[in-house]
C-alpha cells in the first residue's frame, strides 16, 4: 500500500504536494491548539495530557519547517500519515 501510494504521490507536482502537505499540517497544529485550550479549563487533572499535547504541537511545527524546506521524507509523511487523523475526524470517527 505504501509503495503504491508513494508511486501516486510521484505523479502529483511537488509544489502541490507541499500545498496539500501545508492545508494538512495547518488543521493538524489547529486542532492541537482547541485541544490545548479546551483542556486548560481543567488544568489540575489534565497537566499531562497538556504537556502531551503541547510536545506533539511542537513536533508538529518543526515538521512543518522541514516541510517548507522541502524535505521529501517530512511531505510524504504528512500526506500519507497525517491525512488518515483528518480524513477520521471529518467523518466522525475521532
Amino acid at each position: 500500500m505504501k509503495s503504491r501510494l508513494k508511486s501516486e504521490l510521484q505523479m502529483i507536482p511537488k509544489s502541490i504536494q507541499k500545498d496539500l502537505a501545508m492545508e494538512i499540517m495547518t488543521e493538524l497544529i489547529a486542532d492541537k491548539g482547541r485541544e490545548i485550550y479546551r483542556i486548560k479549563g481543567q488544568m489540575d487533572e489534565y497537566i499531562n495530557e497538556i504537556k502531551e499535547l503541547e510536545g506533539e504541537k511542537e513536533r508538529l511545527k518543526r515538521e512543518r519547517i522541514q516541510m517548507h524546506f522541502g524535505d521529501e521524507k517530512i511531505i510524504f509523511k504528512i500526506i500519507t500519515r497525517y491525512s488518515k487523523e483528518l480524513r477520521r475526524k471529518f467523518q466522525g470517527d475521532f
